[in-house]
């Protein structure tokens, strides 16, 4: 009998935006993880083939970032304790009553946000408050794909692509350490998907409930390499500093031997330590600069006319940033 028959489970699949989470959801959608039925349409030059996310949960992931003053692409770290706070717990019990309402009856399903890299938190508080066993299924890209992905669908500068990349994959596994887990990589999902789901089956003790030879043809339609887009570069020809650091956090993930295919965490620790205090520092002037911009948005919303310095102006900001973040890098 599965482990899973004894308890609701639920597969988290978590991964920085661009790094094949919708193809590793859907995967797991086809070998029998229930998605609920309300999930965010597909969208041209976007995920042509699905986003695969539950739309409700999408939504208060986005009301969760926007109430601590943050958006999806802000590197910087979040305030000390906050996944301790009134408000953090209220929401905790909003997922709870999500899960509750629409995975009553279900023993496997999959939620898939890249925000779930940094909201990792609230959902052990929400899985405390549902009997809800958790299981974290962590896909990760090379970094040179992610940010030319980044840059082609957002307009994101290289260095603040490979600054998101690195955050959400230092949060991800630092939050995932308590719970069940499995890494893989885009690369081995593409290569030989059969092998990869069979594995991660096997890290998480999932007995997937639908046979792979029965789903192979539409999975093998559905993982058309056509569709990858962006392929690795050196990261130097992209400008990114500090670009050899970023190449060797993802060589451990691809040469982990470890039972879960994650690194061991002191060396994830090691590469912490060797940028938060950068991030730190730069902190007050970039509340600084989060502010100039609220300013020139309301000045652009009310005085069309004035649009276009305004859009110069932001531009100009947005580069000092990343300007001052490469030259602190640099100095590490």
């Amino acid at each position: 009998m599965s482990q899973l028959a004894k308890k609701r489970a639920a597969l988290l699949v978590v991964g920085m935006h661009r790094s094949g989470t919708s193809a590793l959801t859907r995967l797991v959608n086809l070998m029998g993880c229930d998605l609920g039925t309300a999930l965010l349409a597909a969208r041209a030059n976007d995920n042509e083939t699905g986003f695969w996310e539950h739309q409700d949960l999408n939504l208060l992931h986005e009301e969760m970032l926007v109430a601590i003053g943050k958006w999806w692409a802000d590197f910087r770290p979040w305030p000390a304790n906050w996944a301790t706070t009134p408000v953090a717990e209220s929401f905790a019990a909003r997922i709870a009553d999500i899960v509750q309402r629409d995975f009553a009856n279900v023993s496997l399903f999959a939620i898939k946000d890249p925000r779930l890299c940094r909201l990792l938190p609230i959902w052990q508080q929400a899985a405390a408050a549902c009997d809800l066993d958790l299981r974290v299924a962590f896909i990760l890209r090379h970094p040179s794909e992610v940010v030319q992905s980044l840059s082609r669908r957002d307009g994101l500068s290289a260095s603040h692509g490979a600054l998101l990349w690195w955050r959400y994959l230092i949060e991800g596994e630092r939050c995932s350490r308590q719970l069940p887990r499995a890494a893989l990589t885009y690369d081995h999902l593409l290569q030989d998907w059969q092998q990869a789901i069979g594995q991660l089956g096997q890290r998480l003790k999932i007995e997937w409930p639908v046979q792979i030879d029965a789903v192979s043809p539409e999975v093998e339609d559905f993982l058309n390499p056509a569709l990858r887009h962006n392929k690795r570069i050196d990261l130097n020809t992209l400008g990114v500093a500090e670009s050899a650091r970023l190449q060797q956090l993802y060589s451990l993930f691809e040469n982990a031997d470890g039972p879960d295919g994650f690194p061991l965490p002191a060396a994830m620790d090691r590469h912490a330590a060797d940028v938060e205090p950068a991030m730190a520092m730069i902190e007050p002037w970039l509340r600084e600069q989060d502010h100039d911009l609220a300013v020139l948005r309301q000045l652009l919303s009310s005085e069309p006319a004035h649009s276009q310095a305004v859009h110069a102006e932001v531009r100009r900001l947005r580069q000092d940033i990343e300007s001052l973040t490469a030259r602190l890098r640099k100095t590490e």
